[in-house]
């Protein structure tokens, strides 16, 4: 590697900490940046403002750079118990509203049916009085 490569792979790391860390303003012109929320990760992404960091002594540890605070528990496994409760809870409000519109369903049925029984019952009556008129 000669030093001009070597100087474009360093403002290349350069503009992306710039990126990441959004200490640049504009962080629009950015071509990379981190997802803002957990939210938006893709696989095992951390998103903005999160960092994972290895110790020899305690192992893997998390940085969240934005509450200025460590802590040992990966949080994604955090986000994925909160997504988890909350399909659950999207598949259980799904479940009553299919009810629902099963109960709906049934008791439409029934007032169908029970319409063309009467109808069925008119038409006989109306049919066996137009066949007496002719007696």
């Amino acid at each position: 590697m000669n030093s001009a490569d070597a100087f474009i792979v360093m403002l290349a790391l350069l503009y992306t900490y710039i990126c990441i860390y959004e200490v640049f303003p504009f962080s629009a012109t950015c071509s990379y940046t981190k997802p803002p929320s957990f939210e938006d990760c893709v696989g095992d992404e951390l998103p903005h403002g999160w960092e994972e960091a290895y110790d020899p002594h305690i192992g893997r540890y998390y940085i969240n750079h934005i509450e200025q605070s460590t802590q040992l528990e990966d949080p994604r496994q955090e986000w994925k118990s909160v997504q988890e409760q909350m399909l659950s809870d999207y598949l259980s409000a799904a479940q009553d509203q299919l009810e629902n519109k099963r109960e709906l369903y049934d008791i439409k049925k029934q007032r169908l049916q029970i319409a063309q029984e009467e109808y069925n019952q008119l038409n006989k009556l109306a049919t066996s009085r137009s066949s007496c008129k002719y007696l």
